[in-house]
């Protein structure tokens, strides 16, 4: 291992394997919930993919939500992004992958369990293809945008934490 390496690693052990961690148990959870089923991301996917395939942002209609409905709304700089990590593959099953469940129970605690907001095939199953590839590619581009802000958090705290240090000496 190089030295500085492991120098960082002497004096940052902690904060190393705490976002470590994190990457694990994000990427663990983005790779375990099925398509779709995280929040709102049957909303937020159809922004992206409206935006990789060359759309414009959408003006807001309540008579005519679009796929996006609510998220359509929301600052475009994250789904351009996801747009650009996800534009390459193939989305054009889209509409047949996000199949919503006309028997689903969305919060309500029922006998039957139905919980799935989508019905879930095949398709999204692993090696990923088409719109489950570009899906997971954005979830993943999540990750690390998640991990990248953590460590920018870090950095933040730790030089305002060296500068009172140094103030009091």
């Amino acid at each position: 291992m190089p030295a500085f390496l492991a120098d960082l690693w002497r004096q940052h052990k902690g904060i190393i394997v705490v976002l470590l961690l994190y990457l694990v148990l994000a990427t663990i959870y983005s790779v375990v919930t099925p398509l779709f089923e995280a929040s709102d991301e049957m909303w937020h996917y159809p922004f992206v993919k409206h935006l990789a395939e060359g759309g414009d942002l959408p003006v807001q209609d309540p008579q005519n939500l679009g796929p996006w409905r609510q998220e359509g709304s929301q600052p475009p700089l994250y789904y351009a992004l996801g747009a650009l990590v996800s534009a390459w593959v193939d989305t054009s099953d889209a509409e047949e992958l996000i199949w919503r469940n006309p028997h689903a129970d969305i919060g309500l605690p029922t006998a039957d369990g139905n919980i799935n907001m989508v019905i879930h095939t095949e398709r999204e199953a692993f090696p990923w293809s088409r719109t489950a590839l570009a899906a997971h590619l954005v979830r993943f581009f999540s990750v690390l945008l998640g991990e990248a802000l953590r460590l920018r958090l870090v950095i933040l705290v730790s030089l305002k934490m060296f500068i009172e240090f140094e103030k009091h000496f």
